[in-house]
Formats: C-alpha cells, structure tokens, sequence
C-alpha cells in the first residue's frame, strides 16, 4: 500500500515520520479518497516494523476492540514499546473493553500523553483506567473529557492521582457534579492531615 512505500521510503532516507494524524475523509469524494480504516493503517506499520511513531493522533475513526487489542499488542512489542509517548483516541467510540487494553500496554512502554475524550466508556472504562495506572509513575497527562463520568468515580480518581505520576488530568463534560469532586479531592486532604500529624509528632 501507498502508507507501507512511504514508510520504506522514509527510513531509507533516514527521514522517519514520528507523527501519524488519522481523521475521516467523509468531505472527500470517497473515490479520490477512500474511508480511513484504522486497523488497515496499523496494519500496513506492521508490515514494514515501522517503530519511529511517537505521537498517534485518531479523531472520529472508528478503533474496534480487534483494533485497540492490536495496538496494544504493537505497543507491547519488542520494536515499539518504548517509542509512542502522546496517543490521543477522540471520538473513536472506544469501548471499556478497547481501553482496557490500551491501558495495559501502558505498564510497558514511556507513554506519557493519553487522551481518550469523547469516548462514552462511562464509569467502568474509568475503573479500568484506574486499577491500570495504579502505581504507573511514567503517563503524566491524561484526558478523559465526554467520557459519561459520573460522581461513583470521583474518589476512585483522586486515589489513583494520588498514587500516581499524574500531573494533569482532564474531565470536562462529564457529570461529576459536587460530589464526585468532593470525593476526588478527599484523599488529598486526608493525606495532608497525615502528613501534618505525622510532622506535628515528630518535633
């Protein structure tokens, strides 16, 4: 395929592309430019053991479960785990199951940027991402915005800040409400009572 030459191309030139941005072709006409099909994209990098991506930008096309679970397989491999550092899914109807394995691969590699907006997962995907960046001290930024959160989730969320390398997390328009940023705020003021306790009992 045409993405399998530009990738031999590029590394024989010593020109590697880091950057992929995929986006539908729907205001094309679809015989000039034919739909963008993800897994048809992953698959041709397959093909040539193209490791040089660092950023993977996919906006309105679909990630199947198939898709995700093959991403992450990608990322776990020998060739590309410790390359893609910014991964960004928005709207790609991303199911809790597809995160799931996005998110293991996550334990492996040196992402640092995860966005997954607009992606209707609801509180499970977030449980999901929360058990998987238990004790992740490498993703720093993370953006779960229209996601369907709910406030169920907001102490689950403050815990893993808390005990994570997270610096930046993102939840616009979700329906966290008072509660459930009260809840993901608790375990920061509970650890800051323990930490001037325990400083008070020192002295």
């Amino acid at each position: 395929s045409g993405i399998v030459a530009d990738c031999k191309e590029k590394s024989e030139q010593d020109k590697a592309v880091r950057k992929f941005a995929l986006e539908p072709t729907s205001r094309f006409s679809p015989s000039v430019h034919p739909p963008v099909v993800f897994g048809d994209w992953l698959k041709a990098i397959q093909e040539v053991y193209y490791d040089y991506i660092r950023e993977l930008c996919v906006w309105g096309v679909p990630v199947t479960d198939m898709d995700a679970t093959n991403l992450a397989l990608c990322m776990e491999s020998e060739a590309g785990k410790n390359n893609l550092e910014h991964l960004t899914l928005l709207s790609t109807s991303l199911s809790s199951f597809g995160l799931k394995q996005i998110i293991r691969s996550i334990r492996v590699g040196l992402l640092v940027h995860l966005s997954v907006g607009h992606n209707r997962f609801g509180d499970e995907g977030c449980v999901i991402m929360c058990d998987g960046l238990a004790g992740n001290y490498v993703l720093r930024h993370l953006s779960m915005d229209f996601c369907g959160l709910t406030p169920a989730v907001g102490e689950k969320l403050g815990k893993t800040i808390l005990t994570s390398a997270l610096s930046e997390l993102s939840l616009a328009g979700n329906s966290l409400q008072c509660d459930g940023l009260i809840q993901l705020i608790n375990p920061y003021v509970e650890a800051m009572e323990s930490q001037a306790i325990h400083e008070k009992n020192r002295r």
